[in-house]
């Protein structure tokens, strides 16, 4: 006996519907800790494919004084300790590397892009900003591109900040960013 177009899209529907509910289910349900550990890999594979397809492909060797060196890239999270920014309130992220860096991407999470602006960014007491003036907090959106910074290298445990105004007359939870970039060579 032959199946018929309804019995095989009813067969296609429930096991869309079994594939839906398995993906509802928590982590650490559907898999074991092996296989998190193997998702985590592969999902800062694609992160880093992705980060890569937007500001090009990053050098992974550095000349200096004629040796060949590894750099790598690292993540620094920004961070306060104000839980509300009032409106039209100013605000500053901070951070300190732990290894020798420069930073070349600002991140803002979503939300914050769309209510924050940015005031400045600092490697130290510098200036990375070219003007004084806003900068759009839409410009350090995860999905945006050609955003290049290329900041001044941070030498371990020197503050990197970000000053952030809030755009809109409510008061806003404390915006959230870090940033990436690459480690140099001594």
């Amino acid at each position: 006996m032959r199946p018929t177009k309804d019995s095989v899209k009813e067969s296609n529907d429930s096991e869309k519907e079994a594939q839906t509910r398995e993906m509802m289910l928590p982590l650490s349900v559907r898999f074991d800790q092996a296989e998190i550990s193997m998702l985590l890999v592969e999902m800062g594979k694609v992160v880093k494919h992705y980060y890569r397809s937007l500001v090009g492909e990053v050098s992974t060797k550095c000349v200096s004084n004629n040796v060949t060196k590894d750099v790598s890239e690292v993540f620094e999270a920004l961070c306060s300790g104000q839980a509300m920014v009032p409106p039209r309130g100013s605000c500053s992220l901070y951070g300190q590397p732990q290894v020798v860096m420069r930073p070349e991407r600002l991140v803002l999470d979503d939300r914050s892009c769309r209510t924050f602006a940015i005031s400045d960014i600092k490697v130290g007491k510098c200036s990375q900003l070219a003007a004084s003036g806003l900068v759009p907090g839409s410009s350090a959106a995860a999905s945006a591109f050609g955003v290049r910074l290329k900041c001044d290298t941070a030498q371990i445990s020197m503050n990197v900040s970000v000053d952030l105004v809030n755009m809109t007359d409510d008061w806003q939870p404390y915006p959230t960013a870090t940033f990436i970039g690459l480690t140099t060579c001594p």
